[in-house]
């Protein structure tokens, strides 16, 4: 095995854990609040995610899925919307390297895509989701009506 197959074989398998914790859709509520723990820990994954190199995150692999864990009873729109209405969260999201940011952003359209499957992602929930990110309804209606979820995603952080 190359040297360099290797490096990518051992990223790979570094990054085979979810940032986003085990996936409960069915006990995800719009309707709640965010606690400042959630808060916390949101920020914790997307500053860890953004301020470090992607092999330095294996370091941080267990504070991640605690992070994660901590966070995967709320719904994705709740989690996005925090991410992408907070200016600090929002400027760190493209900053996020390559490989986890499309493990990031696969996990958030699976998510997206459970929370849909439930008819857990009502027209309303969406507008407010729009309105919360200071985005027109209309610019991101056609990603959730094709089911894009991965491509929302992208729009919202600029990449």
């Amino acid at each position: 095995m190359s040297k360099i197959n290797f490096i990518s074989f051992l990223l790979l398998n570094l990054f085979a854990f979810q940032f986003l914790g085990a996936v409960h859709p069915e006990a995800r509520d719009y309707n709640a609040p965010l606690t400042e723990n959630e808060k916390a820990n949101i920020r914790y994954i997307i500053t860890t995610l953004a301020n470090t190199s992607t092999i330095g995150l294996a370091f941080y692999q267990k504070k991640l899925q605690q992070a994660g864990n901590n966070v995967d009873h709320v719904h994705p729109l709740k989690f996005l919307g925090y991410i992408f209405s907070d200016p600090k969260l929002k400027s760190d999201v493209p900053r996020i390297a390559s490989m986890p940011w499309n493990r990031f952003a696969n996990d958030m359209g699976e998510s997206l895509g459970k929370a849909y499957q439930r008819e857990n992602l009502k027209p309303e929930y969406i507008h407010e989701f729009a309105k919360q990110i200071g985005v027109p309804y209309e610019s991101i209606q056609s990603y959730f009506q094709q089911r894009q979820w991965v491509s929302l995603i992208q729009a919202l952080s600029g990449r």
